[in-house]
């Protein structure tokens, strides 16, 4: 009986041990009510801006001097120094997600269907500032973007979907719902994703915007 108490000792004690050694993640929710920052609302004119067509991801462009005003007012605040890619944007079909579309549906038919949505003129709606926190040994990257609701952008979505399945795409193979819209602010070392741990929604969120 001691013997088999003591392998399930070592079995947890080991498993307790590689768990430590792994990555830590974190998203970071709002841990102060009223921690506000504020944000240009011209960040929100991206019928401004015309769409372009891109093979391997589609997105939505927005303003990037009102991104970068915020990125100084948080580098300021958190003390500490972010890149950037220098515009801003948000994704509406990711690289993975447009690769599963291709399988059935022409590039020309996915960029018709944006294109007739009239994509840049789709209204958005400021929800929060997150961050977005990676732990690797003595190093913790951060990520920082304001997180967005857009229906509009959901609709679009839904509506590849639907030419995905009728061209006889799974219905399993594209998810709409699985989509956390975000204009991304600034990072540390690089931009951190799903994989990485972080999920960029109100869960994430750091600061209120005004």
């Amino acid at each position: 009986m001691k013997a088999i108490i003591s392998k399930h000792f070592v079995l947890i004690l080991s498993l307790v041990w590689g768990g430590c050694r792994h990555t830590e993640t974190a998203s970071t929710p709002l841990s102060q009510g009223e921690a506000t920052v504020h944000v240009n609302p011209e960040v929100l004119a991206t019928q401004k801006l015309d769409w372009t067509a891109k093979s391997q991801y589609v997105d939505m462009k927005v303003p990037y001097e009102p991104i970068a005003q915020l990125k100084k007012e948080i580098e300021a605040r958190e003390g500490v120094v972010l890149q950037s890619r220098g515009e801003a944007h948000i994704t509406v079909i990711t690289p993975p997600e447009m690769t599963v579309l291709r399988t059935r549906l022409s590039l020309e038919q996915i960029n018709g269907t944006i294109e007739k949505s009239r994509i840049q003129s789709i209204p958005i709606q400021l929800q929060c500032v997150g961050r977005g926190q990676l732990k690797q040994a003595d190093r913790k990257l951060a990520t920082y973007f304001i997180v967005v609701q857009a229906p509009g952008l959901l609709q679009v979505r839904e509506k590849l979907r639907q030419q995905f399945i009728a061209a006889g795409g799974e219905k399993q193979a594209f998810s709409v719902e699985r989509f956390r819209p975000h204009i991304t602010v600034g990072f540390t070392e690089r931009d951190l994703h799903p994989e990485d741990g972080v999920i960029k929604d109100s869960r994430s969120c750091l600061y209120k915007v005004e």
